[in-house]
């Protein structure tokens, strides 16, 4: 009796050890199918990677193209002439100093800066004539 025990322990033993390698198995399959999704993967970003990059050089290089022709183009550019005051009005040139109707708007403005006189940028024409002539 003591061998049909025995037997059927190192049975039950075997049976268990047979179970734990048909489980060992399936997830070893099981991690090879993931590795090989895994490489799939890495193998398609390393392909966009790789597009990525030659899009940058690509990038770089009209960015140096245009970065010269820049230059070229700012080496040519004509200066910029500075900016001269307005003539004085012609009532003044004439040597009148009394605003009329001749006197254009910024003429007026201008004369009526001079005198100190405030608000002069906000207002017509008419008012600034009556101001000035007061």
């Amino acid at each position: 009796m003591a061998k049909k025990k025995q037997r059927s322990g190192a049975e039950s033993a075997e049976k268990q050890l047979k179970g734990a390698v048909k489980k060992l198995k399936a997830q070893l399959a099981a991690a090879e199918k993931s590795a090989e999704k895994w490489k799939a993967r890495a193998k398609e970003q390393q392909s966009k990677a790789a597009g990525t990059k030659s899009e940058l050089t690509a990038a770089r290089r009209r960015l140096a193209k245009a970065e010269a022709r820049a230059a070229k183009w700012k080496d040519r550019a004509r200066p910029v002439p500075p900016v001269v005051a307005p003539a004085p009005p012609p009532a003044v040139a004439g040597g009148s100093t009394t605003p009329d109707d001749t006197w254009t708007v910024t003429a007026l403005r201008a004369e009526a800066r001079t005198r100190g006189l405030p608000g002069y940028s906000r207002k017509t024409k008419v008012q600034l004539l009556a101001e000035l002539s007061s």
